[in-house]
């Protein structure tokens, strides 16, 4: 009798073993999506805040801060498209062509998808 009592506490012990481990997995899968989740909310937070800036020295034609303000972000990320884009439209602005359309290819270059939506509309105004 004590044989099959220590046998079936055993085994219960290998059920609960078991159980623990799948509970500990599902658990660390779940705290891994919500990390990941936070992550990729805070970076849309961040970009936004980029963008809302920009669009904000834009809107006052203060181009001389939103040149720095994208300048500052390509140092940190050479390839940043939005800064790029922003930093064109600057230029643009204040009359220098040739910066402008060297940005937009660039651009180009990085976004092809942009073309006809972030480039040609800019582009045909520095030829016109």
């Amino acid at each position: 009798m004590d044989k099959e009592i220590l046998q079936t506490l055993h085994e219960i012990r290998g059920i609960l073993l078991v159980l623990t481990s799948l509970v500990s997995v599902v658990l660390l899968v779940w705290v891994v999506h919500l990390i990941s989740n936070i992550l990729a909310n805070f970076k849309k937070a961040w970009e936004n805040s980029f963008i809302t800036t920009a669009d904000k020295y834009f809107e006052k034609a203060e181009f001389e801060k939103l040149t720095v303000h994208c300048e500052k972000k390509l140092i940190k990320y050479p390839n940043h498209s939005n800064a790029i884009w922003w930093l064109a439209r600057a230029k643009q602005e204040s009359g220098n062509v040739s910066e402008a359309n060297a940005l937009f290819k660039r651009l180009y270059e990085l976004e092809p998808s942009w073309r006809e939506t972030h480039i040609v509309p800019y582009t045909k105004k520095l030829t016109n």
